[in-house]
């Protein structure tokens, strides 16, 4: 939804400082993702910054406090005018008390703060916000621009303990005194008006004293705790994890407010008590500038595969969005005639066997032998569709029914095609439910949780193998429905070509308004909508419009595309936008020019603090394809159109609809079926506000 505003500055040099730290000095609970998380990041700018690039990393006993504020002003220092300044803390925050005589500086009663590896021992006090608002300051006031990435605690309040056992909380008990005005660094307590100063607001660009404003991407709330936990690659912040993969699926052109939407949506596959947040937010400002000023970008204007190094390869890896093969699924690239034609002829298939940063090892497939001496124009035509993880919990007789009905739920008596039955400890990259059996005799039950221990669906009595059943019903279904959530292509050249808006509504709206502002998402990546209640007393649910635009105006492109609503209860619908061509510049009305209303569903009170959750999914292609194939009723529900009205797949998108609903689709892969296509989403809160 968002768009670059005014003109890029001129890219100049990137001086970053990544501290990341695991093990420290006093007590403090060592963590064991956070090396990982600067080490993968600094593989990213090494693969993906096209001008100079500085790194310095501290890293376990060399982040001390005055590591940290030297090297902060010895290296970031060096950024001026057109350069960025990128400073990345992964570790442990907390909280202390502030002195008395300096109260009414911080309305909370306490600073938020960073754990250094000495914090706590030896009179060596954390890194305070304030602290680090005077080094944000120094940096800007040089014309730098500026960014902090925060992927630790802000609060010590409290937040549900997760189902999963192999999850870790980045904060630390905060220290239970107040620091003496002495021990701040200089000018931290001089307050400039309405300069933010917590670990959320790091980056404002309110600062009074600086011109060039400076932004920050921050793991959580400062109500909210960060998560680490197992990934295949070793332990590693989910936050930290979350923004790589968006920013490597997005692309160059992805903007601060881009990133923040993508980040919540791969973050909510594991929890959602963990929110990131994005400041500042305000449109048409640094949220809307492309990550690191612009900076990034591919290394190639498309992919390409070529014979080197006594090995097939195509020209982009992990950092430009590429996936791993994972359970025995992997990208597949469809080599094309070269040129621009609208109809190029398919040549051959490989798929990936070993993805590096920046290149991928593929073979050839399907008895393709391409000729060494060759280069061959590729395009993504099948992306790894992973299973939905399972750990079974509870009383063992219980948990054995679920576990033999997920091994036997696949056709002939296999294992379900859907569901990856983990082993306690086991990692899995990519979505994971808990099933609970739990419950005294006579009154036992089987629980579907989340990994936040939310309920996914309604309890559902047992045990015995008709509830076990119904457990992998409940299980494939909403594997279906995560699936569709994620799919993405990362190659695409269709990306942020067509823009999916939300308008608000209007109660004297003579017709549906073409040029109204749209809504635009905040600080946490979301489109807050709001009941409100008439002079009667009753609720009133809101309305909205959508438009969907063809921005392409380079290459003069005609693209189809459709709107899937995915909601919280497990639902896929095309019916605000089953899809249709659009032509370059263009601009068409979803639900044809007529009002959403977007309310509680049916059997949800109407009450304070009610909430509903809707994400519009955004798919464009240059072939039409059929958006019914993506359609799922409710859980419980009698199957939709989409798994009754089946066509043979036409494009790749009619292809990938098959797998992911019902793992069997054509192989076939033709001049007529080869196209691009991406997607973009775009998630929406509706509340009953609390007052």
């Amino acid at each position: 939804m968002s768009s670059f505003v005014g003109d890029p500055p001129v890219p100049g040099d990137v001086y970053s400082l990544l501290v990341g730290i695991n093990r420290y000095r006093a007590a403090v609970r060592p963590l064991q993702g956070c090396l990982n998380d600067i080490d993968q990041f600094v593989v990213f700018l090494q693969a993906r910054v096209t001008n100079g690039l500085e790194v310095k990393t501290l890293k376990d006993s060399e982040a001390t406090r005055d590591a940290i504020i030297a090297t902060f002003r010895s290296h970031l220092g060096r950024a001026s005018h057109g350069d960025v300044a990128l400073f990345y803390f992964s570790g442990h925050g907390s909280e202390e008390p502030v002195a008395p005589e300096h109260a009414h500086l911080e309305p909370t009663g306490r600073n938020q703060t960073l754990v250094c590896h000495d914090s706590r021992q030896g009179g060596v006090w954390d890194l305070a916000d304030k602290e680090l608002a005077v080094l944000i300051d120094e940096i800007t006031m040089r014309g730098a621009h500026t960014v902090v990435i925060l992927d630790c605690c802000h609060s010590g309040g409290a937040t549900r303990e997760l189902a999963a056992e192999d999850v870790v909380f980045r904060w630390t008990e905060p220290v239970r005194h107040p620091r003496p005005a002495s021990a701040y660094l200089e000018g931290a307590l001089e307050r400039q008006p309405g300069r933010p100063d917590n670990l959320r607001e790091m980056a404002g660009s309110m600062t009074s004293r600086a011109s060039v404003a400076h932004i920050a991407l921050s793991a959580c709330e400062s109500f909210q705790k960060a998560r680490e936990t197992q990934a295949p690659e070793g332990m590693r912040g989910v936050f930290s994890r979350a923004l790589l993969s968006a920013l490597a699926t997005l692309g160059p052109t992805a903007t601060y407010r881009d990133l923040v939407t993508s980040t919540r949506c791969h973050i909510e596959n594991t929890t959602l008590d963990q929110v990131p947040v994005l400041y500042p937010r305000d449109l048409g400002g640094l949220a809307d500038q492309p990550f690191l000023g612009g900076v990034t970008t591919r290394s190639m204007p498309a992919f390409t595969l070529r014979f080197l190094r006594g090995t097939w390869e195509v020209d982009a890896g992990s950092c430009h969005g590429i996936s791993p093969p994972l359970e025995g699924e992997a990208v597949e690239f469809t080599a094309l005639t070269p040129g621009t034609g609208a109809t190029p002829s398919v040549l051959g298939r490989a798929r990936a066997t070993e993805v590096e940063p920046t290149r991928t090892t593929v073979a050839p497939i399907a008895g393709w032998s391409p000729a060494n001496d060759r280069q061959y124009p590729v395009v993504i035509t099948s992306v790894p569709l992973p299973r939905v993880g399972a750990r079974v919990r509870g009383d063992a007789e219980s948990a054995q029914l679920v576990e033999r009905a997920i091994s036997t739920a696949g056709s002939g008596g296999g294992p379900s095609p859907h569901i990856r039955l983990l082993p306690e400890g086991a990692s899995h990259d990519g979505p994971c439910l808990v099933v609970r059996a739990e419950g005294a005799e006579g009154a036992q039950r089987f629980r579907v949780l989340r990994p936040d221990g939310t309920p996914a669906a309604p309890d559902m009595h047992g045990p015995n193998d008709s509830s076990a059943r119904q457990v992998v019903a409940v299980l494939e279904h909403i594997a279906r429905w995560q699936v569709v959530k994620s799919l993405d292509n990362p190659g695409s050249s269709l990306r942020n070509l067509l823009a999916l808006e939300v308008v608000p509504f209007l109660a004297d709206d003579p017709s549906f308004p073409a040029d109204r502002d749209a809504l635009v998402p905040d600080a946490v990546g979301e489109i807050r909508l709001s009941y409100r209640m008439t002079p009667e007393g009753k609720w009133v649910a809101p309305r909205v419009y959508l438009r969907i635009r063809n921005c392409d105006t380079a290459e003069n492109r005609r693209l189809f595309c459709a709107v899937l609503n995915l909601t919280d209860r497990y639902r896929i619908h095309s019916s605000l936008f089953p899809g249709t061509w659009i032509e370059a510049g263009r601009m068409v009305a979803g639900l044809e020019g007529r009002p959403i209303q977007v309310s509680l569903p049916p059997g949800r009170e109407i009450c304070r603090g009610a909430l509903v959750r809707d994400w519009l999914k955004l798919v464009v292609a240059d072939r039409d394809f059929n958006a019914l194939g993506f359609e799922l009723p409710r859980l419980g529900e009698p199957p939709s159109r989409g798994a009754t009205i089946r066509r043979a797949p036409s494009s790749t998108l009619d292809r990938l609809a098959g797998r992911a609903l019902t793992r069997d689709a054509s192989d076939e892969v033709t001049e007529a079926t080869v196209g691009d296509w991406a997607t973009s989403i775009v998630p929406l809160v509706t509340v009953v506000p609390d007052s």
